[in-house]
């Protein structure tokens, strides 16, 4: 039941402060960089994209042979190119994003209290539990938003605010699991 009540109260301090960050304070605020001519890239996106994907754009086709390729990245150097997250319809509903965001949180939360739980006489301080935490969380940091900027150039607008809020939420979750964990400790 220990793990259960750890798991939900850290599932809900991950997803609050990801949702305020988000939507109150500053830290996404310059994530996403605004164009004047979005309706019109819109228009020629939508003539030329016929399905949601993840578009890399200019690639070579996927039948080309590794000649071609290397012939087309030395052709496109220097130019630009684009990574494109399309979709052929907005939808104003974030339901069912918000139900997985809860579920993912709950996830990646129960796998850390089961190796805080399973590690409970290493991990037997308050500051032993908070830095397995936080190691969990910089192993997020490194393999998640700092992978993307490096391997897709993610704009760093963008990344800083991933970093920050996987950084304060896992350490926000990280004090509370040191400290609700830590007294099955003190009191045995």
């Amino acid at each position: 039941m220990r793990t259960l009540i750890a798991s939900l109260v850290g599932m809900i301090i991950i997803f609050a402060f990801q949702a305020l960050s988000w939507m109150l304070l500053p830290i996404h605020k310059n994530a996403f960089t605004y164009t004047k001519d979005q309706d019109a890239i819109m228009a020629v996106l939508a003539q030329n994209l016929h399905e949601d994907g993840m578009y890399h754009i200019p690639s070579a086709p996927p039948e080309a042979s590794m000649e071609e390729h290397e012939d087309f990245m030395k052709k496109m150097t220097g130019k630009p190119w684009a990574v494109i997250n399309y979709h052929t319809s907005m939808s104003n509903g974030m339901s069912s994003q918000m139900i997985f965001g809860l579920v993912f949180d709950l996830l990646s939360i129960l796998l850390v209290v089961m190796v805080l739980n399973r590690g409970a006489s290493i991990f037997n301080t308050f500051s032993s539990k908070l830095m397995l935490v936080m190691t969990f969380s910089i192993f997020l940091i490194i393999t998640g938003p700092l992978m993307t900027w490096n391997w897709w150039g993610y704009p760093s607008n963008y990344v800083i605010g991933d970093v920050i809020d996987l950084f304060f939420s896992w350490l926000l979750c990280g004090l509370w699991l040191a400290w609700y964990l830590g007294r099955r400790s003190a009191a045995a």
